[in-house]
């Protein structure tokens, strides 16, 4: 993964688009700020954040399907929200 994300970053160097690679190698590479190597490290960890995100959202979307909340009832739904989001954010 960090291998393909060096040689993205050196990509994006050359070809910058309009994507976040692209506006962290401009404004922050290009002013000196960050490296090649940080940037692309810095890349590994944006996306696995966005993964565990996902990840996250979509076993919470599973869990509350599972659990048929009411939709008329808010009180009910947040309830069981808060909890399942405390218990999600510790695994």
């Amino acid at each position: 993964m960090y291998a393909y994300l060096v040689e993205l970053v050196d990509r994006k160097v050359r070809e910058p688009g309009d994507d976040l690679i692209s506006r962290l190698v401009t404004e922050y590479i290009a002013a000196g700020q960050l490296d090649h190597g940080t940037a692309a490290i810095t890349s590994v960890i944006m996306m696995q954040a966005g993964h565990e995100t996902t990840a996250k959202h979509a076993l919470l979307g599973k869990r509350l399907r599972c659990w048929n909340i009411p939709r008329s009832s808010s009180g009910s739904a947040k309830a069981t929200i808060r909890p399942s989001l405390r218990t999600s954010s510790k695994s």
